[in-house]
Order: structure tokens, then C-alpha cells, then sequence
């Protein structure tokens, strides 16, 4: 049996505007497909879309496309390299819940705990304001915490409570 005669599932193409090709037989697993078709139009960020025999469909992200001139009895063919795109958005979530702890504190910065560090900030303005230190003093230590919330970083992990906690400093 040669190769393409074990290519039993069929694949089509999704571009990002949403334009469909195929269906070209390939056989899925393994994280790639190799398409006996020297006239697929494939890129990277395509998705590949398999039908499963209950109706749904799967998506696989294109992230690498090759392509072989063959030889021998091998025809040419195009190797595409996929992931799973329920995985790449699991992996998406992941990133983004990232922790971060400040030592020493009760303070912890991440999905769901801005307000944990809204009213730190908000308490922490109120300790230098009741501090004995120079009104100068106290207006550095603020431009400090102002500089910090102004942080690219920072700011994007705390997101619209940035501007409530700028009008307090």
C-alpha cells in the first residue's frame, strides 16, 4: 500500500478572512499532515479544519508549511505542521493568569486580586500622607508610586484602576 493510498481523512483550509479550500486528503495525527497536492494554497495562521463523523468540527492552527518536490515514487507533497487550536487557546489563558507577589505583604496581582491591590496603593498613600516625613518627602515617595503605576507592565496588569489610584497620589 503506498502512502497516499493511507491518506483517508479529509482536511479543508480556513484562511482568516474566512475562505475555505479542499477538502485534501491527508491523514491526521501526530501533529502534522502531508498533502499529495503540489497546488495547495497553505499559509501559517491558516487553520486546518477537520469533520468528525459526529458533525462537529476540529481546528488546527497551521504553524509551519513545507513543501517537497518528491522523488522516486514519492509525489510532491506538503508537509504542515499543527496544533490544536482549543490547546493554543489553553496555552493563551495560562500565559495571561500570570501571579505576582509582593514580598512582604499581603498583596497578590493577578486575575481577580486587582482589588487587593487597589486598596494596598490606597493605603500605602494614606501611611506616607500620616508620616512625619517633609512634605517634599512625602510628595517624592508618591511620585515614586505614581511613576510605578505609570509602568507599561504595570499598568496593563491593573488596567482601569491605574486612573482611580493616579487620582488619589
Amino acid at each position: 500500500m503506498s502512502l497516499q493510498q493511507m491518506m483517508n481523512d479529509d482536511v479543508f483550509f480556513e484562511k482568516v478572512s474566512g475562505e475555505r479550500s479542499g477538502p485534501f486528503k491527508t491523514k491526521f495525527g501526530a501533529n502534522q499532515l502531508t498533502i499529495f497536492n503540489d497546488k495547495l494554497i497553505v499559509d501559517e495562521g491558516d487553520f486546518a479544519i477537520q469533520k468528525l463523523p459526529n458533525g462537529r468540527e476540529e481546528q488546527f492552527k497551521v504553524t509551519d508549511v513545507k513543501y517537497s518536490s518528491g522523488m522516486r515514487r514519492i509525489k510532491p507533497h506538503y508537509v504542515l505542521q499543527i496544533t490544536k487550536a482549543s490547546k493554543i487557546e489553553q496555552e493563551k489563558k495560562v500565559a495571561a493568569s500570570n501571579t505576582f507577589h509582593i514580598h512582604n505583604s499581603n498583596v497578590q496581582v493577578g486575575d481577580g486580586n486587582v482589588q487587593n491591590i487597589v486598596n494596598s496603593f490606597e493605603q500605602l498613600a494614606a501611611e506616607i500622607d500620616s508620616t512625619d516625613a517633609t512634605p517634599v518627602e512625602k510628595e517624592k515617595a508618591k511620585g515614586e508610586l505614581k511613576s510605578l503605576l505609570t509602568n507599561p507592565t504595570v499598568a496593563a496588569i491593573l488596567g482601569g484602576a491605574v486612573s482611580g489610584l493616579l487620582g488619589i497620589l
